[in-house]
């Protein structure tokens, strides 16, 4: 296993290493003569470079953000988010801010998506908020 997680993360094509203070102890010495190359290393010995966008002015500079606009996406209403969705609206609300949220879903919710409290009648209380 360990042979295959190495060469997958020597290949070129992989993506620097995010842990970069735990990967130098962790790939040296034995990991790094079982790939027999540096490219180990070399990915875990420091952060990845910056991407950055060609210089651009700022499209949003005279925007004055009268209103900011959420909108949510997913199936799965529960499992994707959806209840923060609805708090946030209810905060929105409350608070009287210039918040919209959109909420794009079929609202399929319970126990039949695996990350979905059980208890029935959970959500409820953030659907019928959609009203």
């Amino acid at each position: 296993m360990a042979r295959y997680l190495v060469s997958r993360i020597t290949n070129p094509a992989a993506a620097a290493l995010s842990l970069v203070a735990f990967c130098p102890q962790k790939f040296s010495g034995p990991a790094r003569r079982q790939s027999g190359d540096r490219l180990l290393t070399e990915k875990a010995s420091g952060p990845p470079p910056e991407h950055r966008c060609a210089g651009t002015e700022d499209a949003m500079a005279q925007d004055t953000a009268q209103e900011l606009v959420l909108t949510f996406v997913g199936a799965h209403f529960g499992r994707k988010g959806g209840c923060v969705a609805v708090k946030i609206a209810e905060k929105a609300i409350d608070q009287n801010l210039p918040i919209q949220v959109n909420i794009v879903s079929s609202l399929q919710v319970g126990g039949h998506i695996w990350t979905d409290p059980t208890s029935p009648g959970f959500f409820d209380p953030y659907i019928s908020c959609l009203n």
